[in-house]
């Protein structure tokens, strides 16, 4: 018997969809209380329920039991949605996101369901996303992206591919560009707006969705997806709150065009309308799009971090700061802070750069003094590098990092600092210097889109991710 509170809440969104409740719907859902066995208590537990939640809940083991007990429960949704005689898109979408999640021979799809403000994810985008480049997959998607984009506008959708928007934006003129960026934020100033159009330039898909969907939107579960499509299907009250639900669609290589032509096929199938409406919007040579994804984007670029999470390598100030404090972390000296940037580059390198078939000794054993000689003066050639550059005075002399007692006094003041940050930085313990069995040493475990360094470029000074940073690449060049 499927979870009987999750029954509930895809039912009484079903019913709620079209914003029309029918005296059918209504007789239906009676009956279908009493088959079910719903009881008010459920139906309190389903008020506290997402649609993804009680989706998740109504998946079911891939065994014959188990598809039929699927098929069962999308044939009794389905009745929901024919009771009334109609089933307008609201419907259609909601029909469409059970039929993926819950049908074992559709690709492996799933619903995530957050706060998130409208205006920044419309209801007729199908987005792309993925948190590691696959070029496979970009590849074929570049190659039929005509295709897509037709099939999806048959039901009213429009594909969002993000290198076509950075493309657009890469090609508008300079001088238009920076002037409708001042127009939509006048608080930016000149260094303000170069950066943001160096970063524009640079950005990817894969970091766009960690960054700005992830980290900023609140979109966790995008930190580590596969190459999907992702649209809105529809809102649900949660006890007090309002949710936006969107469906999860994974791309496997070689499928792509198959799968989107399923989204299609399926959606025309539950949709009863003879009206669908289809965007016309064009890019268009010395102008400025501002609509759709293209507004969009701007709005997410444009917002705060959701969290002070995200650690910055000031080497403007010498300092370390989270984005979200903005005040440097307290309490740590120039030669702490060399050390920490040092032990963030060489765990980050580690994981990055080296793998099992190498015969290498990991750096952190170096640093406990087990390591060869040579190998610990490349690590204290790279501190001396770092310490310059955390520091303003040019007089101090280098601390000897080879030295076991000046190491452990070093991490005992960090973690002290670091905790005194727990209340106002959230989840600090990665960032934290802690024992790791995998290399016999100390490392620090935080993932790297969470760490960033404003360094000079040319005229400005620009952050940037660690790992994209010219200090990354001038510590990896000393060897």
């Amino acid at each position: 018997m499927p979870n009987r509170a999750a029954v509930a809440r895809i039912l009484i969104d079903l019913i709620k969809a079209d914003r029309v409740i029918d005296g059918r719907e209504i007789e239906t859902y009676e009956l279908l209380r009493q088959k079910f066995g719903i009881t008010p208590e459920h139906e309190r537990r389903a008020y506290e329920m997402s649609f993804g939640e009680a989706v998740a809940e109504c998946r079911t083991p891939d065994t014959p039991a188990g598809v039929s007990e699927a098929s069962d429960l999308l044939g009794t949704f389905q009745k929901v949605t024919e009771c009334d005689g109609t089933s307008p898109r609201e419907e259609a979408l909601l029909m469409l996101a059970l039929k993926f999640c819950l049908d074992k021979n559709f690709p492996d799809s799933d619903v995530i369901s957050l706060c998130v403000s409208d205006a920044l994810i419309d209801e007729r985008q199908v987005l792309y996303v993925e948190s590691r480049h696959d070029k496979d997959v970009n590849f074929e998607i570049s190659s039929n992206k005509r295709h897509i984009s037709n099939e999806l506008k048959l039901c009213g959708l429009d594909f969002v591919f993000l290198p076509d928007i950075l493309a657009h934006y890469n090609s508008t003129d300079r001088e238009l560009f920076d002037k409708v960026l001042k127009l939509l934020n006048p608080k930016l100033d000149e260094d303000e707006i170069r950066n943001l159009h160096r970063t524009i330039s640079l950005y990817k898909t894969d970091r766009f969705c960690v960054e700005q969907l992830s980290r900023k939107l609140g979109f966790k579960e995008l930190d580590d997806t596969d190459p999907a499509l992702l649209l809105r299907i529809s809102h649900s009250k949660v006890g007090d709150r309002i949710v936006t639900n969107f469906l999860r669609i994974n791309l496997e290589q070689g499928r792509v065009v198959d799968t989107v032509n399923l989204i299609v096929d399926t959606f025309l199938a539950y949709h009863s309308s003879d009206r669908i409406m289809v965007s016309h919007k064009k890019d268009a040579g010395g102008s400025f799009l501002y609509s759709g994804f293209y507004r969009q984007m701007f709005e997410i670029f444009f917002m705060r971090d959701n969290g002070p999470d995200t650690l910055l390598i000031d080497l403007k100030d010498g300092a370390l700061r989270f984005l979200g404090c903005r005040e440097p972390i307290p309490d740590i000296t120039r030669r702490e802070r060399a050390y920490y940037v040092l032990m963030l580059f060489e765990s980050m390198n580690l994981n990055r750069e080296w793998n099992d078939e190498e015969m290498w000794e990991p750096v952190q054993t170096f640093i406990r003094g087990e390591g060869r000689r040579e190998q610990m003066k490349v690590l204290q050639t790279r501190f001396s590098e770092i310490y310059e550059l955390v520091g303003n005075r040019q007089e101090d002399s280098v601390p000897d990092i080879k030295i076991p007692e000046v190491r452990t006094q070093m991490k005992s003041r960090l973690n002290r600092a670091l905790r005194k940050l727990s209340n106002r930085v959230s989840d600090v313990e990665p960032f934290m210097l802690q024992y790791d069995r995998r290399t016999q040493g100390l490392c620090i475990s935080v993932e790297p889109n969470r760490v960033r360094c404003k360094e000079w470029h040319d005229t400005l000074w620009e952050e940037v991710p660690f790992l994209e940073s010219d200090l990354f690449k001038r510590l990896k060049e000393i060897r």
